[in-house]
């Protein structure tokens, strides 16, 4: 179970990241989203808030994830929780990725001479 939590703890929320990313902001998938945007209401809805993509990206990996080793309908609550468990800790990993993209722009004006220390 040891290696189990920490694969739930690193990877799982890394994956959510970046599927999240992946469907909501690249260019790969952008004629994809847009037309499934033109079709509903709630897709429009739902890409246009990254982090509501990312609450239901994190419930389908969470129980894709369960769901192929075992699925018991009792452990239900449980899958919910690990759920939200896993979407926080991947907003978690997105502020940390964006406070170093913002200082790693920061250093870059810097050197370009654009901004003065």
């Amino acid at each position: 179970m040891g290696n189990e939590f920490i694969f739930i703890l690193l990877i799982l929320p890394v994956v959510v990241e970046a599927t999240t990313q992946l469907i909501g902001d690249s260019d790969i998938f952008g004629g994809i989203r847009e037309w499934v945007k033109a079709k509903s209401k709630f897709f429009n809805d739902l890409f246009s808030c990254k982090y509501c993509l990312s609450v239901w990206i994190s419930l389908f990996i969470t129980m894709t994830y369960f769901g192929v080793k075992f699925f018991v309908w009792q452990s239900l609550p449980y899958y919910f929780i690990v759920m939200l468990f896993i979407h926080r800790l991947s907003n978690f990993y997105h502020l940390i990725f964006d406070i170093v993209n913002e200082y790693k722009l920061y250093r870059w004006s810097i050197i370009m001479g654009s901004v003065e220390e």
